[in-house]
C-alpha cells in the first residue's frame, strides 16, 4: 500500500467514527426529549410518537390517570416527597402493565397509557384497581418514609378509559374520550367526599 492509500483509508476510518458518535448523540438526544426527567418514563412528546407508528394497524385502549391529592402532598411535604410519589407511581405502572403497553407522564400529576390488549375490558378494570391499591399503601409509606413525619392525607388515582373502536376509531377520540370519563370519575369522587361531610 503506498502512503496516499493509507491516508484515505485512515481518512475514512476517522470519518466513520466522527458519524458513529454523531449519530449516537443524535440517538441519545432524541431519547432524552422524549423522557420525562423525573420518572424515566415517556413524556407526551415521546408517547405522540411511538403510538403513531402503532395505530396504523392497533387500536388500543387509552387510560388517562390523575393523581389525586398530589398538591396536597407537595403543600404538606414539599415538593420533594410529591417527586418522590411522582416516582413511585411511574415504578408501580411499569410492574403492574405488560411491557408492550406504552406508559408516558404528560405533565404534573397527569399519565396517560396506551394498553394494547384493550378486549379485556373486565380485566382492565382489575388492573387499575390494583394499581389504585398498590399505590395507595405504598405513597403514604413512600411520603412517611421521606419524611420522617406521620402522612394526613390518602393519595389515591383516578383514571378515565377508551377503548377502540366502541369509544373511538383514532387516537385524539380515544384521548377525549378517556379524559371525559376521567373527569366523570373525579366528579363521582368529589360528590362523595361532599356527600360524607
Amino acid at each position: 500500500m503506498d502512503i496516499y492509500t493509507i491516508s484515505l483509508l485512515t481518512s475514512n476510518v476517522v470519518l466513520a467514527i466522527w458519524l458513529f458518535l454523531l449519530y449516537s448523540k443524535l440517538q441519545k438526544e432524541k431519547r432524552l426529549s422524549q423522557s420525562d426527567s423525573l420518572t424515566g418514563i415517556l413524556n407526551r412528546r415521546g408517547f405522540d410518537e411511538e403510538a403513531k407508528k402503532l395505530t396504523d394497524y392497533l387500536l388500543p385502549a387509552i387510560i388517562l390517570i390523575d393523581l389525586d391529592r398530589l398538591k396536597e402532598v407537595n403543600d404538606k411535604y414539599g415538593h420533594d416527597a410529591g417527586d418522590r410519589v411522582l416516582v413511585l407511581f411511574a415504578e408501580i405502572l411499569r410492574e403492574i402493565f405488560p411491557p408492550d403497553t406504552i406508559l408516558a407522564r404528560q405533565g404534573g400529576d397527569e399519565f396517560i397509557i396506551y394498553h394494547l390488549q384493550q378486549k379485556d375490558g373486565p380485566i382492565l378494570f382489575d388492573t387499575l384497581n390494583r394499581l389504585r391499591i398498590v399505590f395507595e399503601k405504598e405513597a403514604v409509606h413512600t411520603i412517611s418514609k421521606s419524611t420522617n413525619e406521620d402522612v394526613e392525607c390518602d393519595p389515591s388515582i383516578s383514571w378515565g378509559i377508551a377503548i377502540a373502536p366502541e369509544n373511538g376509531n383514532n387516537l385524539p377520540s380515544l384521548i377525549k374520550e378517556a379524559d371525559k370519563a376521567l373527569y366523570q370519575m373525579k366528579e363521582e369522587k368529589a360528590g362523595g367526599r361532599r356527600k360524607n361531610r
